[in-house]
């Protein structure tokens, strides 16, 4: 929560990827807009000028929203040259200007939770799965993830638990699940009326889990977008090298997908259906004449065999290469000999034309050692491939 020097204030209640959402008064929203309106148009003025000026700029565009408000007795926000109105959000959700329905919200949801025995509550289920995004950390059973909460919502209840931790015991075990559900009633009163993190919280998603679907579960398509562009332009490259297959849906718009109801097994579960309805009847069966078949007797069901993932070597990366290059197998190509020793067909090429190749040792202008030929690339894999 940010204040001016006229008293009044804004908030930053969201960063959705290259984006910040607000929340504030009315006047306070058009001085933001006239202040940024100002900076695109004056590109020219450089950093440490403008926080300079960033003063006498913001005072400037206040009076301005003021004489606004004054001639036309209201504001409405319009688009700027970096700014967007939330058009029907007359709300200022996640902010703390609704800090006022925490407590009646807190109240509903503790009603709520005392019809649940908190016995059947385990938190080992939510542990290291749930982040809220409010707080973009991973949901824990401890004191730090106890003050993390406390630090980002002032909670008048953590405030009385941290004091004596120790002295009614909340680490001890028996108190593990009573504490799981302080924890959760918190992070669920707070959620509407704290800032969202969502770019720390998709960066969890996308950076420390191996997901392979994203699912958002509402009544529109906001995340899902935002996950897809964060996707594209901080992971995709990412994944393409650990093979790793992201799939991002809505629960509104890709029910099929969710659910795995694909047309091609609708299909063919109905094409029996079919065949049984236009085949001819079956002919008289023949008396059946005793055939004697050797039957395999099954092997012993055993454990599966597990197979190490080990990473794969450079050696084996150059023996796939000299292996493709000289077309030998990959048993041929013998790890203890040189390149040079390998390539016997360079070999006869450079005694038929009276060179000798280099092994390595200080380098002249076209290459190879000192004093030796260069080999014409393109006449030898001519012969190269004459030899096979």
């Amino acid at each position: 929560m940010e204040k001016c020097e006229k008293g009044l204030s804004i908030e930053l209640t969201a960063r959705i990827c290259q984006q910040y959402v607000c929340a504030g008064e009315l006047v306070t929203l058009q001085t933001l807009t006239n202040v940024l309106n100002y900076l695109k148009l004056t590109e020219k003025f450089g950093l440490t000028k403008v926080k300079d000026m960033l003063k006498d700029i913001v005072n400037n565009c206040y009076d301005h929203a003021l004489e606004k408000q004054k001639a036309e007795g209201y504001i409405v926000l319009e688009c700027g040259l970096a700014t967007i109105p939330l058009a029907g959000i007359d709300a200022p959700f996640h902010s703390r200007y609704l800090w006022s329905g925490v407590i009646p919200f807190r109240a509903l949801t503790l009603q709520t939770y005392r019809e649940i025995p908190s016995t059947l509550l385990d938190p080992s289920l939510l542990e290291g799965v749930y982040i809220p995004n409010s707080i973009a950390s991973p949901f824990a059973v401890n004191k730090v993830y106890a003050e993390l909460i406390y630090n980002r919502t002032s909670s008048p209840r953590l405030s009385k638990v941290l004091p004596k931790w120790d002295e009614e015991h909340w680490d001890a075990p028996e108190q593990r699940q009573k504490f799981a559900r302080v924890l959760l009633v918190e992070l669920l009163s707070y959620q509407f009326a704290s800032p969202l993190r969502w770019i720390e919280t998709q960066n969890l998603f996308f950076g420390q889990y191996r997901f392979e679907r994203f699912i958002e579960i509402g009544p529109s398509l906001t995340l899902t977008g935002m996950a897809v562009r964060t996707l594209k332009a901080k992971y995709e490259a990412k994944d393409d090298l650990t093979s790793v297959v992201r799939r991002v849906f809505c629960a509104l718009k890709h029910q099929k997908e969710i659910y795995y109801q694909f047309e091609n097994d609708l299909e063919v579960t109905s094409e029996p259906d079919a065949a049984s309805e236009t085949a001819p009847p079956a002919p008289t069966p023949l008396p059946s004449v005793p055939v004697a078949v050797a039957t395999a007797t099954p092997a012993a069901a055993g454990p599966a065999v597990t197979i190490e993932d080990t990473p794969i070597r450079a050696v084996d990366i150059l023996a796939a290469i000299f292996s493709q290059k000289l077309k030998k197998k990959l048993s041929e190509i013998p790890l203890s000999k040189s390149i040079r020793d390998l390539s016997a067909a360079a070999q006869v090429y450079a005694q038929r034309v009276g060179i000798t190749l280099s092994t390595g040792g200080s380098t002249s202008g076209a290459g190879g050692s000192s004093g030796s030929a260069v080999m014409n690339s393109e006449e030898f894999l001519k012969f190269q491939a004459e030899q096979y």
